[in-house]
């Protein structure tokens, strides 16, 4: 069966105060870091999936997406995420 390479990305709506991303903007600033405008924090994950086809695959980052003790928290939270087939890795001999 395929192996697919899925990233899903967490973020606060932009609604949402972020403390959290504040104050690493503070600190960063602090350090001299110039021409910072707006931070925010958010949460990825990262896994291998093996699915039947690419459509499966996508289905599948959708479900885990919406899944309130893993995924984005609907009301508080957007999500983004890609899937792409794991190339196989030729073995050689020797």
């Amino acid at each position: 069966m395929p192996e697919y390479e899925c990233l899903l990305i967490i973020k606060l709506k932009d609604v949402i105060s972020d403390p959290q991303g504040d104050a690493v903007k503070s600190c960063l600033q602090q350090l001299g870091f110039e021409g910072i405008g707006s931070l925010r924090m958010g949460k990825e994950r990262t896994f291998i999936l093996s699915a039947s086809n690419l459509r499966e695959a996508k289905e599948t980052v959708e479900k885990i997406a919406k899944l309130p003790q893993i995924g984005a928290s609907p009301v508080m939270e957007t999500y983004e995420y890609t899937v792409e087939r794991v190339a196989r890795k030729k073995l050689r001999g020797t």
